[in-house]
């Protein structure tokens, strides 16, 4: 995947995005390829299309309901916004159930300078999406928990089978891929194994940990988390210092489980 960056002046600042990491950063502030955001004020924009999705994950802080952003007050925020901004997000609930999501994308595809990214549990991807998307750079980003049993266990249903076809397609159309896997009681040392052998199945760019905090439907102890960490991941992953709780795989950890 050919590397590039967008840059904007927002507010007299000179603001930088690089689309395959997903990383923001402003003029002055080097990126160091493990902070998603390194600015001093926002400059991307993150919309939740609809509260609506047919999961449970546990550490889920989304409101649950049926609504959803119509294309009418979608456009509108788009309008007011896209010259203040590098980078937009769709996200819910699960936004592609949104009934206008196919024509949300056709409408981010039309601005020039911007960075699109799309966070989905692969409920809904399809490959009339991926074709659409593969019109303009869009990053996507696949929630991921661990192996099957453990993936569905957190999330519910058959969500584990729904992620890996998603990600095949992803993967079929040259799409920029996300992984984001939520460290949590069920997890354990094969699960972890398992989503870096995902990673490079799928030619997945960034594999992020994230540790489940106490918010959302998830209240359980986090003793084990906190083990998983201490034990396998200190020493083979970077760790993000500025408590956002987002963990990297390092080049160091994908070495010693390809032996």
């Amino acid at each position: 995947m050919s590397y590039f960056l967008l840059t904007k002046n927002l507010n007299n600042n000179i603001i930088f995005y690089d689309p395959v990491k997903d990383v923001l950063y402003e003029n002055g502030i080097k990126d160091n390829g493990y902070n998603r955001t390194l600015t001093r004020e926002p400059y991307d924009l993150c919309m939740e299309i609809t509260n609506n999705c047919p999961f449970s994950c546990k550490n889920c802080f989304c409101e649950r309901g049926k609504d959803f952003l119509s294309l009418e007050q979608f456009s509108k925020i788009i309008d007011l916004y896209q010259n203040k901004i590098i980078r937009i997000c769709l996200s819910g609930g699960e936004p592609t159930i949104n009934p206008f999501f196919l024509d949300m994308v056709k409408r981010l595809n039309t601005i020039d300078n911007i960075g699109r990214v799309l966070s989905t549990t692969g409920y809904n991807y399809t490959e009339e999406m991926a074709h659409l998307m593969s019109d303009s750079f869009w990053t996507v980003s696949v929630s991921l928990h661990g192996q099957e049993e453990t993936h569905n266990q957190y999330v519910g249903g058959d969500a584990y089978e729904k992620a890996r076809r998603t990600l095949e397609i992803l993967s079929k159309y040259g799409i920029n891929i996300h992984l984001y896997s939520v460290l949590h009681n069920s997890m354990n040392i094969q699960d972890i194994e398992h989503l870096i052998e995902i990673k490079e199945m799928y030619n997945v760019s960034v594999l992020r940990f994230i540790k489940i905090r106490k918010i959302g439907i998830y209240q359980s102890d986090l003793s084990r988390v906190e083990s998983i960490i201490n034990n396998y991941l200190c020493d083979d992953i970077v760790y993000k210092k500025d408590k956002s709780n987002t963990f990297f795989v390092s080049a160091k950890m994908q070495e010693r489980l390809s032996r």
